[in-house]
């Protein structure tokens, strides 16, 4: 989970978008995404922008899609966008509820995992040091005897 990276894509009316990131606060910047049919054919290729977003105009989910993202030094993630999602177009004529379109209720990103706080990193040091402190006594009292 250190090193997960993550992404996630949903249709648009004129295509489908995808974000990229490896935290809350942390977006994939200039990673590699592809996307690909069920047979496994590169449909297009792209680059994400400063803030984990792209765009891929005129690819519809009309099929399943796989998103494949490089983000450099072994980081990969992958996204499956299934077809029996409705299209954003169709959303917004007949699924609206709640003024959100149907896509956006059906179609959630996963959560990016949180920030480590101060208190986690600061109790996970004094596990760490409290280990450490019992196995030098251990080893203390097996050289007393």
């Amino acid at each position: 989970m250190a090193h997960g990276v993550y992404i996630f894509a949903w249709e648009e009316a004129d295509g489908v978008c995808t974000r990229s990131y490896f935290s809350k606060s942390n977006r994939v910047r200039e990673g590699a995404v592809e996307v690909r049919d069920t047979e496994g054919t590169v449909l297009a290729k792209g680059t994400t922008d400063a803030v984990g977003n792209l765009c891929f105009k005129g690819v519809q989910a009309r099929q399943d899609l796989l998103f494949i993202l490089s983000a450099g030094q072994g980081h990969r993630g992958e996204f499956l966008l299934p077809a029996s999602l409705p299209s954003a177009a169709d959303a917004s004529e007949s699924g609206r509820k709640n003024g959100q379109p149907l896509s956006e209720r059906t179609a959630k990103a996963p959560p990016p995992p949180a920030e480590p706080t101060l208190k986690a990193v600061t109790s996970g040091l004094a596990w760490i040091a409290g280990l450490t402190g019992l196995g030098a006594l251990y080893a203390a009292r097996r050289r007393r005897k």
